[in-house]
């Protein structure tokens, strides 16, 4: 049997501490958000819907990408993650601590992006 841990009430830092932890996730945040949202808009211009999408219109004068959709994926993954690093730090600023809920989004979502690389790594 495990024994139960309790999660620490009192966390170690401090209001100012955490707005200004609250401010660079937002920098962070803002940056992963455009820079991949323009990646998104680039690749989704380059690639033909149907490598995205499939079922859907193929041009056939239009090359076959078959890593369109794992692309897309894995972009619009990393533009989540900078989604959530924006909330938190807006929420970090507003109620000087941080969110739980939010701090294990962020972890489970870069543990299940660790996972899928070692996935797509093991895939090759």
């Amino acid at each position: 049997m495990i024994p139960h841990i309790p999660y620490p009430t009192n966390l170690p830092i401090s209001p100012p501490q955490a707005r200004i932890t609250g401010w660079v996730l937002i920098g962070l945040g803002l940056f992963l958000m455009a820079f991949m949202g323009g990646l998104l808009a680039f690749f989704l211009d380059l690639f033909p819907l149907s490598a995205i999408f499939p079922g859907t219109y193929r041009d056939p004068n239009a090359p076959v990408v078959p890593i369109g959709w794992g692309v897309s994926l894995f972009l619009g993954f990393i533009f989540s993650f900078g989604l959530v690093s924006f909330v938190e730090g807006f929420w970090r600023i507003r109620y000087g601590k941080p969110n739980r809920k939010l701090v294990m989004i962020l972890f489970v979502l870069g543990n299940l992006f660790i996972a899928a690389g070692i996935v797509a790594k093991g895939l090759k």
